[in-house]
Order: structure tokens, then sequence, then C-alpha cells
């Protein structure tokens, strides 16, 4: 059993906690592929307890203590309904007390209840480019959203995130392709889940990516052990930031070997060699790599007839 732990004290709660809570049970809901953020200090029985930790994991996710506290719960089985962890911390009298998570999924956001609390988001950004998000859309409360309430509370670690007309612009850091997250709070009368996550999904721009072309070879003879010169890029539609890529194989065929190599013209090729005659359809991957992480790809399917 893994247990992740986190260090947590009265004081260490964030926010004031109120007396008409929306959500009194330990129960919580949210969409399908919708991550969320508990605060295990809401809870009577952890309150006043030492070193929490996530004593059973959940079966269909991870869950996790950020910076500030709170529980950070991602699902990982899309096809699950539901999912439960358990919350267990040391009281001063030296006993054990524990708190059962139980998560349900939902499929649309009318299924969802008012107390729900802040729901989580998922957005793909491409590079270099700013991004609005309606943080608050998908959002549920039996009361109101206190004014001026929106704020950052855990920062992305590779961009940036302002609030603007209650709403947050990210910005990722320049040339950066991968995934990055950050947390906003919202002002609702919920304890348990004010705090919701962001996923990002960094992509490089779609011009890059649609520009490059699969292609379809047909081969009506091959001779064993020669090299067949395959002019992959020749099809490609190869952005600016493309233009003095490396070339690479990032899936090689089933049969025979690739190398990359230039041609007497100077450009780039990819050269195709087998001990014997493949018969049929062999079929690998390349990419063009402007650094390590930025990339486009496309896939050759050749015919051997």
């Amino acid at each position: 059993m893994f247990v992740f732990s986190c260090d947590v004290t009265r004081e260490d709660s964030v926010g004031n906690i109120v007396t008409n809570e929306e959500n009194p049970s330990n129960v919580f809901y949210t969409l399908v592929e919708s991550n969320l953020s508990i605060d295990p200090t809401a809870f009577e029985k952890l309150k006043l307890a030492n070193s929490l930790v996530v004593s059973q994991v959940p079966k269909n996710g991870e869950a996790k203590f950020l910076q500030n506290g709170f529980v950070f719960y991602r699902a990982t089985n899309p096809d699950a309904t539901n999912d439960a962890f358990i919350i267990s911390g040391k009281v001063a009298a030296g006993s054990i007390v524990s708190e059962e998570i139980k998560i349900n999924f939902v499929s649309s956001q009318l299924d969802l209840p008012c107390y729900a609390g802040t729901i989580g988001d998922k957005v793909s950004v491409e590079i270099g480019q700013s991004t609005e998000i309606n943080v608050i859309a998908n959002d549920k409360t039996c009361g109101m959203i206190s004014e001026n309430s929106l704020k950052i509370e855990i920062p992305p670690a590779n961009g940036k995130a302002e609030i603007k007309d209650r709403k947050v612009v990210y910005t990722p850091n320049q040339d950066f392709i991968g995934d990055d997250i950050f947390f906003y709070r919202l002002g609702i009368n919920n304890t348990k889940n004010p705090v919701a996550p962001v996923e990002l999904s960094i992509t490089e721009s779609k011009d890059c990516i649609t520009g490059m072309t699969d292609d379809i070879i047909n081969v009506l003879s091959y001779t064993p052990d020669t090299d067949l010169a395959l002019n992959v890029l020749q099809n490609d539609l190869i952005c600016p930031k493309y233009q003095k890529a490396d070339l690479r194989i990032i899936k090689n065929p089933a049969i025979g070997t690739l190398r990359v190599d230039k041609n007497n013209a100077g450009n780039s090729v990819i050269y195709f060699k087998s001990a014997t005659t493949p018969k049929g359809i062999q079929t690998f991957e390349y990419a063009l790599y402007r650094t390590e992480k930025a990339f486009v790809q496309a896939k050759v399917t050749i015919n051997f007839n």
C-alpha cells in the first residue's frame, strides 16, 4: 500500500469555516474525467488531527496532498462510476481518526447536485498562445458566488495564470510543450472543495501539425540488402519553425531497418533495408524535432507488391 502524507494542523486550514456548510457529508460529485481537490481539515473528525495521510488509496484514481494541505484526486479509470479513499490522522490523545471520501462520477452537468462545489477543468493550449478559461462554468453552489472571489490558489509551474473578468487567462512559458496545472479558489459556501484543478496540455501549433502528411508508398520490386530511398518529407508542408528540424525515426517497421541520411541533393531522406523481400504492408513513423520536446510526426505505409 502506498501512503501519502502531509503534516496539517488546525492553523493550516485555508479559509474560514462557515456554519451552514453546503455539503455536510463525505460524498463528492464530479464530471467524468474532471478531477477535484478536497480540504481534509473541513471534516470535523480530521480538523484537530496531525500528520494526515491517505491511509487507503483509491482504486480508480490517485490521491495526493498539495502544498496548501488539500488532497488532489485524479481519476485514472475513465470507465469508473465511483471511487473512494480514506484519510487518517492522529489526534492529541494519541488515537487515530479516519474519514472515508466517496466520489461519484456523472456524465452531465445537470446531474451534479448544487453542493458539488468546484469542478476541475482540462484545456488544450497551443504553444506560445494565451487562452481564456471560464473555470467557473461547470462549478456548482446552492447559494451565490462571492464577488471578486476567484483567485489563483496554486500557480502553474510552466506558465502564468491571471484573473480577468471572472475568468482565468493562461499563458504557457515560451517554447514550452507538455503538461501544466494550476489550482483556483472560488468564494462559495462549501469549505470541503472550494479549490479545483485546471489541467493543461500545451501542444504544437495546428499549422505545424496539419502540415505533416501520412504517406502511402507502393514498391513494385525490391532487391534484398539494398537501400530503398524514401523521400518522406516531399509531401509535407513544413512550417517555418521546423525548416531546420532533425528528421528522426520514432517507430520502426516489423521487417527491415531504417536510417536517416542525406541524398545527392543534400536533403534528409529515410533509407529502408531488409535482408529479405518483404511481402504485404510495412508501416513506420517519423518525426521532425526542433527541440527534445517539440516535434511533429507522420506515418508511412509501404505496400510491397
